[in-house]
Formats: structure tokens, sequence, C-alpha cells
């Protein structure tokens, strides 16, 4: 029994690894379909963008 559930992580662990054509594609098609059944709502959020330089960085300093 142990072999057994030993053997069959190793096999799902071989094919998440490798990451065959095919497990892709249906692990792609599953995510589709999920999103398509229950989308997320959309929000109309506004877009930032942000202008790191020089000068910004002698400001506050380095991060991290």
């Amino acid at each position: 029994m142990m072999a057994m559930s030993l053997g069959c992580i190793a096999g799902l662990t071989t094919l998440r690894v490798t990451d065959p054509l095919m497990v892709r594609n249906a692990r792609e098609t599953a995510f589709d379909l999920s999103q398509r059944a229950t989308p997320r709502d959309f929000r109309d959020a506004p877009v930032w963008i942000i202008d790191i330089d020089e000068r910004l960085l002698a400001g506050f300093g380095q991060w991290p």
C-alpha cells in the first residue's frame, strides 16, 4: 500500500515537473471554463504610472 502511494505521488510529481502539452492544455482549458462560468466583477479602477528615477531614489533611499 505504501509503495503504491509513493509511486502515485512520484508519478504526479513527474507530470507536474515535466508539464507535457496534454496536461498544460487540460489545465488551461479548465481555467478558461471556470472563468467563463464565474467571471470576476469588472471594476473601473484608475491606472497609476509611477516613475522612479535617480532623484527620487536619492531622496527616499534604495529599497529594500
